[in-house]
């Protein structure tokens, strides 16, 4: 889960799992797409999921929800994906994880075909953590701590990462 600070208090956190950027994608090939701030993407077609946090974002960043180009459904992120290379869209707003698996999925290489234009830092938590309820002994949560710590530098873990695309 994301550690948040309405959420600190209300569990013991044993630590991070894997990151969890979040950026706004374009095709490599657009090289006439740059962004330097946020607003600078109001130029562009931008791909959401209906109602998701980063289409919601946007929304509260002054995006106009009506010119956003929005898609609903399980395969909403592939559906995207699919515009963006087709060029009916610019930009995707996506957690990088995501961006990578959908695109390694659809048998594409993400570092050739995607371009990271500009990060959203606001959206980018730290990580994904794992948490315990406040109920369970510092005993356990110390002993979780240590285990995901030691399995956090196992080849397995790294493949794992890799697999969904994550820099580490």
């Amino acid at each position: 889960m994301s550690r948040l600070p309405k959420r600190e208090a209300l569990f013991k956190w044993i630590g991070v799992i894997t990151p969890s950027d979040y950026s706004v994608f374009a095709l490599k090939e657009r090289t006439d797409i740059e962004i330097k701030a946020l607003d600078d993407m109001k130029k562009y077609k931008i791909g959401t999921t209906l109602g998701d946090a980063r289409e919601t974002y946007l929304v509260g960043k002054g995006f106009e929800l009506e010119k956003l180009y929005r898609v609903g459904g399980e395969e909403a992120n592939v559906q995207n994906f699919k515009m963006l290379k087709a060029k009916r869209i610019d930009l995707w707003p996506m957690p990088d994880a995501v961006a990578y698996y959908v695109s390694k999925k659809l048998g594409d290489d993400p570092d050739k075909v995607l371009r990271k234009v500009f990060e959203l830092s606001e959206l980018s938590t730290g990580g994904y953590s794992l948490a315990a309820s406040l109920q369970t002994s510092d005993d356990v949560v110390n002993k979780l701590k240590n285990s995901l710590e030691a399995f956090k530098k196992t080849p397995e873990y790294k493949q794992i990462l890799k697999k969904w695309g994550i820099k580490h």
